[in-house]
């Protein structure tokens, strides 16, 4: 039997809908946009590799008793459910092949069949035919109108509370230590909760039945206050959900806390914002408030940052050193891989290696007395680097302005601060090194930085190093250090002791620790480990401390230790300064840092979202990206920068890994090997006006798994269960839109050839919009930019998918994505733009730069500016420059330029120059009023009947575009032809047309109604000075137009245009007010009407930027600030 392909819904699948009569009456809101019936939409997608031939073999159809009308009833001449086939039609706008077919929803309750079948085609209409499934395994559509709404009102009883009138479907729950169990079934779980890893969010998602047709969530969130940590659990028998609730201090109230939300389809985003703000109002005692949608926050764009982890130290397999590094950093900046690659990078994190550390050995640890394997202890010495990772000759000796005020530590293998601490250091300025700086440390860095590198970082753990401070070393000297026991379920191992500050000298050591990193000329660090604070579980105090020590607290050490590190930070290196690692503490997440610190106006916290980058074990790379999309629920709710951690180009995961970096804000760190290829970087990087930077999600926005998908088994943990791939939305809100990006994570057993097939539907771009698209109706058009597939989605399907179930969303395109790959959708809002001279609109939509993973990102402003009058003035108004003239052949004269909001049919009059070349008219000089030819063949005839010379629109000589020549317009003209003759030849004549009937009016003495276009006899050469405008100018009425803010360039800026355009050259582009010719613009796919514009090209032609020279050290002054205009309108 051949291959059958995918169809959906699946044969056995039981789909429960509510009736349209009760959905309406429940949707009021919903239904005044519904003004299409309901249909359900069944899809079919063809086997990979299968042949156009084969596919027309077999015609696929629905054979089901589903009514063809939604009010079709039983009469004496239609016997009740009826069976009839239905044929799959192909999708006209999928370049993959993508089969449709779609009933209406019944009106009446009742349930239907249906199962699928192929049918080979024959001329009587009777062909063979072969079933699919049987009659047992046929998929049901039930639909039913229960009686009442089944609403939950939430939990009961006095152990919840609710938080008010603003508090909508959330409560809180207070749990004391004398709590008792509550009983309750547990029901079918498709997962289980770990009884080892704490969970700080658990999604309950009630899939729909008979009695209450609707998607339902519940959403539970335990936080934790200063006195107790509380955290989602499951037992060892998994029959159980557990909140465990441990004291962290004596004082104060000890109750356990856990926030419930629950709500229906469509709102799970909401429900979780709605748990944070409930214990938000519980941890702060203030009123509850749920945050607004997040929006894009302004922030400067990031360069490319390099992490030293496994591209020197191989994972932690290998030391590595200073020279290491700075050879490293040479051979970037040298790669000819990847120019685009070599000139961002501009942050550089030095990672574990760096330190002075040494191995010690703890006896009283390990399976039996001193069992060494267990026993060893590596814990931090000093605060200076290693003698054998510093190996390089200082040629080079600090100023004294560097060294004023400063100690020279010793650079000896047991160096470390000089002397015991003073009383009253605190009150010192942690930006001051008390004791001295490590002055090898200062030497790594400044060399770094003298390559071209602005911001330095360096790693270190929560505890200073994995197992603590070394007890034999000048650190106990400084700091009164105790011996904590460990206690570690994830890793026993690490279990032990180790040696820490006492809870008096925390803030002190690591205001030294991180003062003396500062005054190296460390900006930030990178702090590991940080979830170790749960381990420590008991303090012993030391021999040597004063009669009647007590150890301190445990629970109230551990709120101590985390508060100390960030205040200390802070003050050290700024709000931005520390990256949180290895943080997946309950206390961290769903305490102060993350309930508390997910404030509207507050810092932003870097935190890392999952786990490690593991490059050599092959299948923990799936996991890697489903988690980090699946967390991004909760650290973009909390208003974290989720850090999804380093990536690899030259790895066969690699440009999986780097489509993920682009859908979140955080750095995104590469670690590739010393000559490896970087080209797969390019495709996250792009120019701006500071140089080369990561174009990225930007603040605010984070890509997370599609609220829809949440259900999606993604990983393939379900054996025999539908797979689907991984579906993550970006919303792009400067440029009203999104990005919705697609990772195949399943294993390689559960691929049919290799490759995942999939579809994206209309609730797919809904979810990936979220706020974009609320508000006024919008219509949006989706595009594939690997195949330049394009559908429009309007704002009525929009409406209703963002609220309704799957089973009414319209499939739009459908996928093949492969092991090892990702891609990118983009979803753009369609504008209406009037035709220049026209009732006649067309519609446009920017889709950002189409090389780049998330090209949208690159707009900061997208809008359409309508006509208006121009001003006449005596002299240009839009810009001058004005200079004077030497006698030289470097003259200067005046000259006019177009404003990003003046019209681009801007006047330019050439005057002659003592030495420059006459502009000489064949004809009176006010010929320069000749009508300028739209069309290709009129500007050919009018150049050889000798009108004019050269360029209707000034040249590239005059800091404009290219100019219009014999040779560009023919090929322009060949290239059209080649691709739409009938069109092309179509709007030739139309041009030539209209060109004539203006020429005979201009020979007439008509003159059009505006200013005048520079009719030169001859080019002018490269050093002539730019045209002066005439001081009786009167510019043209500025049209209709799209007009877009942009902060990074390519060469690729596309454009969707619909109806496709009957030639380039009715699109007129400008860019930062100057018109572009049309030979910078590309027709990438007639059929879609996707244009595209080498926008860096003609910026460079325009300004005579050098990437080497200009981009790579970044503009400067206020120039650098502002963002490139583009502009578009349509011509007649």
């Amino acid at each position: 039997m051949a291959a059958t392909g995918t169809f959906d819904p699946p044969l056995g699948s039981r789909t429960c809908l509510a009736s349209p009569s009760f959905a309406s009456s429940i949707n009021a809101d919903a239904d005044a946009v519904q003004t299409d019936e309901k249909r359900i939409y069944f899809s079919y997608l063809p086997p990979p590799g299968q042949s156009d031939g084969e596919r027309t073999d077999r015609v696929a159809e629905i054979w089901t008793n589903l009514p063809l009308s939604p009010s079709s009833s039983p009469s004496p001449s239609r016997p009740p459910k009826e069976w009839h086939a239905l044929a799959f039609l192909p999708s006209a706008t999928s370049s993959s092949k993508l089969y449709t077919a779609s009933l209406p929803l019944p009106e009446e309750e009742g349930e239907w069949e249906f199962t699928y079948r192929f049918r080979s085609p024959r001329d009587d209409g009777d062909g063979a035919v072969e079933w699919l499934g049987s009659v047992e395994r046929n998929g049901r559509i039930v639909v039913s109108s229960p009686n009442h709404l089944a609403e939950w009102s939430g939990p009961q009883g006095d152990t919840w509370t609710s938080l008010g009138d603003a508090a909508e479907r959330v409560k809180v729950g207070t749990f004391p230590p004398s709590a008792r169990e509550e009983e309750g079934e547990k029901g079918e779980w498709d997962s289980e909760i770990s009884p080892t890893f704490p969970a700080q969010l658990l999604v309950l998602r009630f899939l729909p039945c008979r009695s209450d047709p609707f998607t339902r969530y519940t959403v539970l969130l335990p936080f934790s206050t200063r006195n107790v940590c509380s955290a989602l659990v499951g037992t060892e028998t998994g029959d159980k959900l557990v909140l465990r609730c441990q004291v962290d201090a004596l004082g104060g109230t000890r109750e356990g806390h856990l926030a419930i939300a629950w709500g229906e389809e469509g709102e799970l985003k909401t429900l979780i914002s709605r748990c944070i703000a409930a214990a938000r109002s519980v941890l702060t005692c203030s009123s509850y408030v749920l945050p607004a949608h997040s929006t894009t926050l302004p922030s400067a764009s990031k360069p490319l940052g390099i992490c030293t982890w496994n591209a020197l130290s191989l994972g932690g397999s290998s030391d590595y050193s200073a020279s290491s590094l700075l050879a490293w950093l040479d051979s970037l900046r040298s790669s000819e891989s990847s120019s685009l690659a070599s000139y961002a990078v501009k942050t550089v994190l030095l990672d574990d290696g760096w330190q002075d550390t040494e191995t010690y050995i703890d006896f009283s640890v390990g399976a039996g007395e001193g069992d060494r394997e267990h026993a060893e202890r590596r814990a931090l010495k000093s605060f200076q680097c290693s003698m054998e990772w510093f190996d390089i000759d200082s040629d080079s000796s600090p100023s004294p302005a560097d060294t004023e005020g400063w100690k020279r530590t010793s650079v000896s293998l047991v160096s470390g601060y000089e002397g015991s601490p003073a009383t009253g250091r605190r009150e010192e300025s942690p930006r001051q090194p008390r004791e001295g700086v490590c002055v090898e440390l200062r030497e790594v860095v400044g060399r770094v930085k003298e390559r071209g590198v602005e911001r330095v970082g360096v790693w270190m753990t929560l505890c200073g190093y994995w197992h603590g401070l070394h007890p034999d070393c000048s650190l106990a000297d400084a700091y009164t250090l105790r011996r904590f026991t460990v206690e570690s379920a994830v890793h026993p191992s690490h279990s032990g002791h180790m040696y820490l500050p006492a809870q008096s000298d925390l803030r002190t050591f690591y205001d030294d620790y991180f003062s003396s990193l500062r005054a190296a000329g460390v900006d930030f660090v990178k702090v590991d480990d940080q979830a170790t604070v749960d381990c420590l579980v008991a303090q012993d105090v030391g021999e040597d401390e004063k009669e009647g020590s007590t150890p301190d607290d445990m629970g109230e050490y551990r709120v101590a230790m985390l508060e100390a590190l960030r205040a200390a930070a802070i003050d050290a290196f700024g709000a931005d300064g520390i990256i949180h690692c290895m943080a997946g503490s309950s206390r961290i997440w769903g305490g102060s840092l993350g309930i508390v610190g997910a404030t509207d106006d507050g810092a932003v916290s870097t935190v890392r979202n999952s786990d490690d980058y593991f490059p050599d074990a092959p299948d923990s790379h799936r996991w890697h990206i489903a988690l980090n999309a699946f967390m991004s629920l909760l650290s973009s709710a909390l208003r974290f920068e989720p850090d999804f951690d380093m990536a690899q180009s030259a790895h066969e995961f690699g440009s999986t890994h780097i489509a993920l970096r682009a859908f979140s804000s955080a750095q995104v760190w590469m670690s590739d090997e010393p000559g490896a290829d970087l080209r797969g970087w390019e495709s996250l990087l792009a120019t701006t006006k500071q140089g080369v930077r990561v174009l990225q999600a930007r603040e605010g926005q984070v890509g997370t798994v599609l609220d829809g998908r949440i259900g999606d088994d993604v990983l393939g943990r379900v054996q025999g269960a539908k797979t689907d791939a991984l579906k993550v939305g970006l919303p792009v809100a400067s440029a009203e839109g999104a990005h919705i990006g697609i990772w195949n994570c399943l294993p390689g057993d559960r691929l049919t050839g290799g490759s995942l097939a999939t579809l994206v539907d209309s609730k797919d771009v809904a979810d990936s919009l979220g706020s974009v698209a609320s508000g006024k109706p919008r219509s949006f058009v989706l595009v594939d930019p690997a195949t330049l597939s394009a559908q429009q989605v309007d704002s009525v399907i929009l409406a209703q998918s963002s609220t309704l179930p799957r089973r009414f969303a319209k499939p739009l395109v459908s996928l093949q994505v492969a092991e090892k790959e990702a891609k990118a959708l983009t979803v753009a809002k369609l504008f209406d733009v009037p035709a220049a001279s026209s009732a006649k609109s067309q519609k446009i939509a920017c889709l950002g730069l189409l090389d780049k993973t998330v090209g949208l990102a690159a707009i900061t402003s997208v809008e359409v500016l309508s006509g208006k009058p121009a001003k006449a003035s005596g002299v240009g108004r839009a810009g001058e420059a004005t200079g004077s003239s030497t006698g030289s052949s470097d003259t200067s004269s005046t000259e006019t330029r177009v404003s990003s909001t003046s019209s681009f049919s801007t006047t330019h009059t050439s005057v002659s120059s003592s030495n420059q070349p006459l502009t000489r008219p064949l004809s009176p000089s006010d010929r320069s009023t000749f009508p300028i030819p739209q069309g290709r063949v009129a500007f050919l005839l009018a150049y050889f009947a000798g009108f004019f010379r050269s360029s209707i629109v000034p040249n590239s000589s005059t800091d404009t575009a290219s100019s219009r020549t014999p040779r560009t317009e023919l090929h322009s003209l060949a290239r059209d032809i080649l691709r739409q003759p009938f069109r092309t030849g179509l709007f030739e004549v139309r041009a030539l047309v209209s060109f004539s009937v203006l020429s005979v009016l201009w020979i007439a003495g008509w003159r059009p109604n505006g200013g005048t276009r520079a009719i030169e006899a001859s080019p002018a050469p490269a050093n002539a000075a730019p045209a002066q405008t005439s001081a009786s100018t009167v510019s043209h009425e500025p049209n209709a137009r799209l007009r877009l803010e942009l902060e990074y360039l390519s060469d690729r800026l596309a454009f969707y245009v619909a109806p496709p355009p009957l030639s380039l050259s009715s699109l007129r582009l400008c860019l930062d007010g100057t018109p572009v010719a049309a030979s910078v613009l590309h027709e990438l796919s007639s059929d879609a009407g996707i244009v595209e514009f080498q926008v860096e090209s003609a910026w460079k032609s325009l300004k005579g930027q050098d990437l080497a020279d200009g981009l790579g050290n970044g503009s400067n002054g206020a120039e650098s600030e502002k963002s490139w205009v583009v502009e578009v309108e349509f011509a007649d």
